[in-house]
């Protein structure tokens, strides 16, 4: 289910599977050639990923979106068939950002005041944190169990937080927040760069870090913590007629 040119996709894919994640639909139960996940999107739409041949996927997938627009990441055969079907379609570019080389050679930043969280922060962690944030885990707890969280407290809130987003064994996603009023001071880097630290060290998994072109400061803060492109995804923006 995995491919070799799509790290962002084949490992949400796989946390699906492997967290038993709702919305994830195969051609055949034991030895299935398309797999798709679905979840909620940003503005009422959807996010799926997909991997396999295209088959009655998209038919599927329109029926489920009911008119609502879908971020679609697949294979690059599968833009043909989209098209085929109707609707609405634009494209645009994610990229895999990755940390080469040896971890234990790395330097990460460290302080005092950030820590790894617990259950316990829940409330804190949801106020200060987007909306997409669990949306692969489905709540604060299974990330806890499956993944991993820092932040920086100041004032008594999370000025700064990291996160593993989507988690599949191999891989960590990385997602970072850090409240408007305390930007451009590094907390962002610094949490990232604990995280980061935990995922190698402890976790023993590969960091991966998911922008796009136009993120100017994702990028440069991928860069900043020796993320390099590994490579691009193309995303179908598609509204199913």
């Amino acid at each position: 289910m995995s491919s070799g040119d799509a790290s962002h996709r084949a490992t949400a894919l796989r946390h699906a599977v492997m967290h038993d994640r709702p919305g994830l639909w195969g051609d055949d139960a034991e030895r299935p050639t398309c797999v798709v996940w679905i979840r909620p999107g940003d503005d009422g739409g959807l996010e799926a990923f997909a991997e396999g041949a295209v088959g009655s996927s998209l038919e599927w997938l329109a029926f489920e979106a009911g008119g609502r627009p879908v971020a679609l990441l697949a294979p690059a055969s599968w833009e043909g068939a989209v098209r085929s079907m109707g609707g609405r379609v634009e494209t645009g570019v994610v990229e895999n950002w990755v940390r080469l080389g040896d971890p234990s050679r790395r330097r990460t930043l460290g302080s005092s005041e950030i820590r790894r969280l617990g259950l316990e922060d829940a409330p804190a962690f949801e106020a200060a944190v987007p909306a997409w944030a669990l949306r692969s885990w489905g709540d604060f707890p299974a990330l806890m169990e499956g993944g991993a969280a820092f932040g920086f407290e100041l004032d008594g809130d999370f000025a700064s937080l990291a996160w593993t987003y989507e988690s599949d064994g191999e891989r960590d996603k990385i997602g970072v927040a850090t409240l408007s009023r305390y930007r451009r001071l590094g907390l962002g880097r610094a949490v990232a760069s604990c995280l980061i630290g935990h995922i190698e060290r402890e976790r023993g998994m590969t960091p991966l870090w998911v922008t796009t072109p136009e993120n100017a400061a994702s990028r440069a803060l991928a860069g900043s913590l020796g993320f390099v492109l590994e490579r691009a995804e193309t995303l179908l923006r598609w509204t199913p007629a």
